[in-house]
């Protein structure tokens, strides 16, 4: 539990940086993006931007990163109260990428495929690597499972665009639909079902409070995904067993 609060509250703390650093250079090939997500960050100099100024805009960005790490934290102590070893590993893996997608898609609406390709691929590879767990092969998905939630995350908003584009100003970006089959691969069919609901719900209260028709959809389905890796784990399906039949 204690190292999961503290990995949680490093890697938390670096979120916003990295988050923050997308928006200078993407597009970009995946190694181009790792060197640039590791660059501390820059700040104006000269101008109109004082030392006083870059004062203040340190201690905002210091400030977001020391909450963003709380919540990492807190988030990861959850998981390590709900999973076991070793999947709370491969679970808390998917919780940054998840965080990470949502903090960049706020900034610069973009989810962008360095992130939601490995996201998909490690749904897939955790599936097959615990598949001869026999935890797992009671309480989580199999790997047959994995690749069809993967596909129907995919065909799902694929086909509803399809039908309803006459009717629609504009769609889910390409970002969107690979963030849904990234979370398809980690929950399968019910669970990203009930993750696409739960988004739908967030995007429509954030967008109703904001008072805009129109915004990033990612934070939505970030949000979505955390509640149901919550919800489907072994304790979610100890406090609601109805679970363990459905998903």
């Amino acid at each position: 539990m204690l190292f999961s609060v503290l990995s949680g509250f490093v890697l938390g703390a670096f979120l916003p940086a990295m988050s923050s650093r997308f928006g200078k250079f993407m597009p970009a090939d995946p190694g181009t993006a790792l060197a640039g997500l590791f660059h501390r960050p820059r700040f104006p100099r000269g101008g109109a931007i004082h030392r006083e100024n870059l004062k203040k805009l340190w201690g905002r960005f210091l400030k977001a990163s020391f909450l963003s790490g709380l919540l990492t934290a807190l988030i990861y102590a959850g998981v390590a109260v709900c999973y076991p070893m070793p999947h709370r590993i491969w679970i808390e893996a998917m919780v940054f990428f998840v965080l990470l997608l949502a903090m960049v898609d706020y900034k610069i609406m973009l989810l962008p495929d360095i992130l939601t390709i490995p996201l998909l691929l490690l749904g897939i590879s955790y599936s097959f690597c615990m598949s001869g767990d026999v935890y797992f092969a009671k309480d989580a998905l199999s790997p047959a499972d994995s690749l069809q939630g993967a596909w129907f995350g995919y065909l799902l908003p694929t086909c509803i665009i399809f039908l309803m584009y006459p009717l629609m100003k504009g769609g889910f970006g390409g970002g969107d639909i690979k963030m849904l089959m990234a979370l398809g691969a980690w929950f399968g069919f019910v669970g990203l079902n009930l993750a696409l609901l739960l988004s739908c719900v967030i995007f429509l209260v954030i967008t109703l409070l904001r008072g805009e028709r129109s915004g990033p959809y990612g934070p939505s389905l970030a949000a979505a995904a955390l509640f149901v890796v919550f919800l489907f784990s072994p304790l979610g399906k100890e406090i609601f067993p109805i679970l363990s039949l459905i998903g």
